[in-house]
């Protein structure tokens, strides 16, 4: 499983994304999750999600302001939470160090 951000400016047709819808232009910015499956070392199955109502809210199609939708603000609220993950892991870390260096101190 894997979790990235995806950014892009909608200036040319994507059928996987946008089926139908011509280039508007805008700037979208979504959370993706990509999951995928093995059996004996090779890929067996890949499934991407996403939030569809953000990408179609961030290019004008639908008022984000009557549905769920909440535009690049969830991208934001995924990469702040990794950050901290990534801080809290940074200090785990740390104090796992400091103990080792304390038992090795003590003998």
């Amino acid at each position: 499983m894997d979790e990235l951000i995806h950014k892009f400016t909608h200036t040319i047709e994507m059928p996987w994304i946008l089926a139908g819808v011509r280039p508007t232009g805008k700037r979208v910015e979504i959370s993706v999750i990509v999951v995928v499956q093995f059996e004996d070392e090779k890929i067996a199955g890949e499934r991407i999600y996403w939030d569809q109502a953000s990408v179609l809210a961030q290019i004008g199609l639908i008022d984000a302001g009557k549905l769920p939708a909440t535009r690049m603000e969830a991208s934001r609220k995924v990469i702040e939470c990794l950050a901290g993950t990534i801080q809290l892991l940074d200090q785990t870390a740390d104090c796992v160090k400091l103990i080792d260096k304390l038992r090795k101190a003590n003998g």
